[in-house]
């Protein structure tokens, strides 16, 4: 259920990505030297939805991949009927 929720998310960003401001992403990090690992958040703009790498990348070059995300919020988001 969860997925199916951040791929809608995913869906809509990607029709909608010149009209999304800051978008607030948490992700899973793995640990390279023990297992497990932690949840960071990162905030900023979206430039692409890539869907054949299956990651989001950012404006400033950051990368996360669809199977790390955990949420996505899109609560600056403002829609203008065009």
């Amino acid at each position: 259920v969860v997925k199916d929720n951040i791929n809608e998310k995913l869906n809509f960003i990607s029709s909608n990505i010149k009209k999304i401001g800051d978008v607030s992403c948490k992700y899973f990090v793995k640990d390279n030297r023990k297992k497990g690992g932690s949840y960071k958040e990162y905030i900023g703009k979206i430039k692409k939805v890539d869907a054949n790498k299956k990651c989001l990348v950012f404006v400033d070059g950051t990368i996360i991949n669809f199977l790390d995300i955990y949420n996505i919020s899109l609560e600056d988001f403002l829609y203008f009927d065009i």
